[in-house]
């Protein structure tokens, strides 16, 4: 009994916990931000009015999965009319807020329909990926019910963004470029194979 008791004053309370983290530097901090996904490293801006920010500054991987919207508007539950702005203003509002200076990994999946009210806002998503030298960039509009060939959820890829002056930023950390449903002239094709032998495609 006094070994257990002994046991128990000598574990530190929960909130000494969470003071010792909190004091860790924020370097430590944005590492360990920055190795999480996108959902999990916006949970920890409730820990304390530091972690407030500190995910949009160091969260690197932003992947907008939305894959059980998407089963619910194959089965019919859902409606993509209604889903897709709110997937629309989910991205945008994620992407306004980020205050990294780059980026990992965006990955882009919904199916937006082919009525092109969305197309400018897919060009503003792939703006940001250049403006943060994304090293992975993935944009699957792909139909929810799977069809690859559906011409009405095809969205073409904007070549005006590969024209930008030299000392604008580019694609020059990109390592992966996955594209689906995205229709792409050979031009910006063979733009993206001569910018590294280490691209992949999927």
């Amino acid at each position: 009994m006094e070994k257990k008791a002994k046991k128990a004053r000598s574990a530190p309370p929960q909130s000494r916990q969470k003071d010792w983290i909190d004091q860790l530097p924020e370097e430590i901090l944005g590492n360990i931000l920055s190795r999480m996904a996108m959902k999990e490293a916006a949970r920890t801006s409730i820990l304390s009015r530091r972690w407030r920010n500190l995910w949009k500054v160091y969260g690197s991987h932003l992947d907008f999965d939305a894959s059980e919207t998407m089963r619910l508007m194959f089965d019919g539950v859902k409606e993509r009319h209604i889903e897709a702005p709110k997937y629309r203003d989910w991205v945008n509002q994620v992407l306004d807020s980020h205050e990294g200076s780059s980026l990992e990994r965006l990955r882009i999946a919904f199916d937006l329909g082919g009525s092109y009210i969305y197309a400018t806002a897919v060009d503003k998503w792939i703006d940001f990926a250049i403006v943060k030298r994304v090293q992975r960039l993935e944009v699957d509009l792909t139909a929810a019910a799977g069809c690859y060939t559906c011409s009405d959820s095809v969205y073409t890829f904007p070549s005006w963004l590969l024209d930008l002056p030299s000392d604008f930023p580019s694609f020059d950390r990109l390592t992966v470029l996955c594209l689906k449903s995205v229709s792409i002239t050979e031009e910006d094709l063979a733009y993206f194979l001569l910018l590294d032998k280490r691209l992949q495609q999927c």
